[in-house]
């Protein structure tokens, strides 16, 4: 990652932050580091690792004060799954929710009221995903594509980058059979809401809904002309209604 953020001219001073323990978290100079960045970036690897050896201990709390001194955090695969409050740490793939085949784990909280899932399309992980915010209904549930990403801001308003999607799903309002399936069992999830997000989608967290989608993906017009060479007025934009 050194070397890629390099090339990608992140700046000068690059320094990796390793605690290979729970123990280890604790040593100034990872705290120091931290403290002294403009953008703390997590890499992939086990989620019970990160939240074992980071969550709670003077490098985790020096990532969250970062956060709210307005610090750029970002995280691929695991790192991405660690920023919410809980996260997913274990679970079974596939396309059907099932009772008990997925595990929440402490994260490190930079998100409240969400649940992050990653490889999603890839990996088959919309089951464990719906089957997680059936039983946690006031988690919104989101589910990223490989080559893709997130910005979020305010930890509110969502945007969309990469050559992917976005899942999101709300079971705030939805009827399941949670509380009484045994484990394995398929759930009953009836009533969520599903948003396929690409980019170009712009997504209020807070709400659970769409607030703007400008096409990335144009198609041709029949005349021959690409996308690309049309107005990009707001004619070519999905608005919110006036009211």
């Amino acid at each position: 990652y050194t070397a890629v953020f390099t090339r990608l001219r992140a700046g000068a001073d690059i320094q990796v932050v390793h605690a290979p323990s729970r123990a280890a978290a604790h040593h100034p100079d990872l705290v120091a580091r931290i403290g002294n960045a403009t953008g703390v970036f997590f890499s992939g690897g086990s989620q019970l690792k990160l939240s074992q050896f980071y969550v709670g201990t003077p490098v985790g709390d020096a990532i969250h004060a970062a956060y709210q001194a307005g610090t750029v955090i970002a995280g691929t695969s695991a790192g991405a799954s660690i920023m919410s409050r809980f996260m997913i740490s274990l679970g079974d793939e596939g396309l059907t929710p099932r009772q008990r085949a997925s595990q929440l784990t402490a994260g490190l909280g930079l998100l409240e009221n969400v649940i992050i899932d990653q490889h999603f399309d890839q990996r088959g992980r919309y089951g464990r995903l719906m089957s997680l915010v059936a039983n946690s209904p006031n988690l919104i549930g989101i589910g990223i594509d490989e080559n893709t990403a997130t910005e979020i801001r305010d930890e509110r308003k969502m945007t969309v980058l990469g050559a992917g999607g976005v899942f999101v799903i709300d079971a705030r309002a939805a009827v399941t059979d949670a509380p009484d399936a045994r484990r394995g069992a398929p759930l009953l999830v009836s009533g969520a809401v599903v948003h396929s997000l690409p980019m170009g989608a712009t997504f209020d967290l807070e709400d659970a809904r769409l607030v703007d989608f400008v096409e990335r993906h144009p198609d041709k017009d029949v005349g021959g002309a690409s996308g690309r060479e049309r107005p990009t007025g707001p004619g070519n934009a999905l608005r919110p209604a006036s009211t």
